[in-house]
């Protein structure tokens, strides 16, 4: 093998090193991002509950896990987040992607997806679950969790209003 030929293997090798520290990087990027959004759902989940109760005298509304850290994420299987009033639950269920991002189930790039489902116990009976699609969006201009109604299409933010706006079904 020829010096110059070696030089230009040992270069080309340099660059396979460099490409993979990048990726590690941003794999390490992606998972950092799915932990925090993961906290940041819960967050918006703890301060509904919290802020409600506050003003509830009767009843009080249960948010399971009754604690939630970044490193209870659960990179290879789903995540769930429940809030209950006496039987009436709202769950949000979770989990990564199978890629850093995808985009096949919703426009927006997203790295997390899952549902949110919203019940009592008439509805179970009268088999009325319902439920609507969940995402962690990466897109500069719309980060953050989302939903999407399947039959009416609609989507928007997910945030206080609108776990608010679930409840009120289930009442």
């Amino acid at each position: 093998m020829t010096p110059d030929r070696m030089r230009k293997l040992a270069r080309a090798l340099d660059m396979v090193a460099e490409k993979d520290r990048q990726e590690l990087a941003r794999q390490y990027a992606i998972e950092q991002v799915r932990r925090e959004a993961a906290a940041e759902l819960y967050g918006i989940c703890r301060r509904f509950v919290d802020e409600l109760n506050a003003l509830m005298s009767e009843v009080k509304l249960d948010l399971a896990p009754p604690a939630y850290e970044e490193r209870n994420f659960h990179e290879s299987g789903p995540n769930l987040f429940q809030i209950n009033l006496n039987g009436r639950l709202i769950q949000f269920t979770f989990r990564p992607t199978d890629t850093p991002t995808s985009t096949d189930n919703y426009r927006i790039p997203y790295t997390l997806e899952g549902s949110i489902a919203s019940f009592n116990q008439q509805m179970i009976e009268h088999d009325e679950i319902r439920d609507q699609r969940l995402f962690y969006c990466l897109d500069r201009n719309v980060k953050g969790w989302r939903y999407q109604e399947g039959t009416a299409g609609r989507q928007g933010v997910v945030d206080s209003d609108y776990i608010a706006a679930l409840l009120e079904r289930l009442t």
